[in-house]
């Protein structure tokens, strides 16, 4: 399983909608759901595009650092 797959599962799971994780996180709609594809061009690229999913990581209490490399 992807590290965005886990993002969006945890972010279902705790029923939270991407306008919640937008607001909370303050990262744009299409940029969250890009981090949950796995797909970071839109981000600026792969190094921001994993600092994105460990602030997106953090919001939701999720341990993945060994995940995102």
């Amino acid at each position: 399983m992807s590290v965005g797959q886990i993002l969006r599962d945890a972010r279902l799971a705790k029923n939270l909608t991407i306008a919640d994780v937008t607001a909370a996180i303050r990262i744009r709609e299409s940029l969250v759901l890009n981090l949950e594809d796995d797909s970071f061009e839109a981000c600026g690229g792969e190094v921001y595009g994993r600092g994105h999913q460990r602030t997106y990581a953090k919001f939701l209490n999720l341990e993945i650092d060994d995940q995102i490399f």
